[in-house]
């Protein structure tokens, strides 16, 4: 249950050290969905806090039809990968990233994953 005076967390989101400052866009989550003979997000979900972690991030892996694995190498754990938006099927929704760089508009959209921490080899 959240609290009455509870505010929801999200937009632009930085930390500076010395004379390095880091910008993320951070939100709720949210899905694309098919109306209207386009995909469209749905509204993020409130949120109090969001740990800094690329799961949230863009990335992702995806099983296009024939069953082969895209990876998004960049960050394969993340969400809101979709390389081939031909292939959703229209009538399920699709996680979209939850830190972002404030321009994920499309679902076509593609890119490098936002985040503080340092990036695993995988």
């Amino acid at each position: 249950m959240q609290k009455k005076n509870a505010r929801s967390l999200a937009g632009p989101a930085s930390i500076s050290v010395g004379n390095f400052t880091k910008s993320l866009h951070i939100h709720g989550p949210c899905q694309w969905e098919y109306h209207h003979n386009s995909w469209q997000l749905t509204p993020p979900k409130p949120i109090s806090q969001i740990p800094l972690r690329y799961e949230y991030a863009f990335g992702g892996c995806w099983i296009d039809v024939d069953g082969t694995e895209q990876v998004f190498q960049q960050n394969p754990v993340g969400s809101g990968y979709y390389p081939d938006i031909n292939q959703l099927d229209t009538s399920s929704s699709y996680f979209a990233p939850q830190i972002d760089d404030g321009q994920f508009s499309a679902l076509a959209y593609t890119s490098v994953p936002q985040g503080l921490g340092p990036m695993s080899r995988w």
